[in-house]
């Protein structure tokens, strides 16, 4: 669906988001960290769908690794703040 190296990818996702965790990456995820609001997930994506999975489901989405992404991510969603200040 996407170009652009794959990478190995950590995610806190709030548990209404699980569905959409498992169709856009599929059965092979990991989850752990569990609490009552949120999970901690594991997937193996395209750098740039895991990017656009975080930005389309800000804030209920937060990278936690790679470094590279959680920084792409960031500086994505800090320009289009802007866009609106």
């Amino acid at each position: 669906m996407y170009y652009g190296g794959n990478c190995r990818a950590v995610f806190r996702v709030c548990w209404a988001l699980i569905g959409d965790v498992i169709d856009l990456f599929g059965k092979d995820v990991a989850f752990s960290d569990e609490t009552e609001e949120s999970v901690t997930v594991l997937v193996y994506a395209n750098e740039i769908s895991a990017a656009h999975f975080t930005q389309s489901f800000a804030p209920d989405v937060t990278v936690l690794e790679p470094k590279k992404l959680r920084e792409n991510v960031k500086t994505q969603l800090q320009q289009a703040l802007e866009k609106y200040q």
